[in-house]
């Protein structure tokens, strides 16, 4: 089971902030973090049980074995691995989904929302980055909650058949 850094009372804990294990998943709000504040990059769950910080090592791997599982519909049977990218001069400020040929197909939002001015709701949306002109659009695939047992379920799917990176 992988370990967090409790941000609030400056301890170790399981995934969901606890260490009874009889306890159900619980949903959490996340917020990506770059390392600018941390050292390292990784995300920052709230629940009920308090604040935690988990390093990127640990999101990657809950990323591909996870989140990416839920993506079939859009994703098809490829093996894709998540990778951050830095955003104008900003380290690890991006989250990409990357192919097996190095291609950049899509993105990860931890927290954040692209469709209302980046407003944050601690919410896990999978997209793509549209490039247009000198401006970047964004186009979201589908919404999920982040679980204390480091699990994501999915809110709401908003992919069309032409999102499919597969044939």
């Amino acid at each position: 089971m992988a370990t967090t850094k409790n941000t609030k009372n400056k301890k170790k804990n399981s995934k969901s902030g606890s260490n009874n294990k009889n306890r159900m998943p619980i949903p959490q709000k996340v917020r990506w973090n770059s390392g600018y504040k941390t050292g390292e990059p990784g995300v920052e769950v709230e629940s009920e049980l308090g604040v935690d910080f988990i390093p990127w090592k640990e999101v990657k791997k809950e990323i591909e074995e996870e989140l990416f599982y839920h993506l079939g519909r859009v994703l098809g049977d490829a093996k894709y691995t998540a990778e951050t990218g830095d955003f104008h001069g900003r380290k690890n400020h991006l989250l990409e989904i990357v192919d097996s040929n190095g291609q950049k197909v899509g993105s990860v939002w931890f927290g954040t929302d692209p469709y209302s001015g980046w407003k944050w709701d601690g919410k896990v949306r999978v997209g793509k980055r549209v490039e247009a002109t000198d401006e970047h659009t964004h186009k979201v695939w589908q919404i999920f909650e982040r679980y204390s047992d480091g699990s994501y379920r999915r809110v709401e799917a908003l992919d069309t058949p032409e999102d499919r990176l597969y044939a």
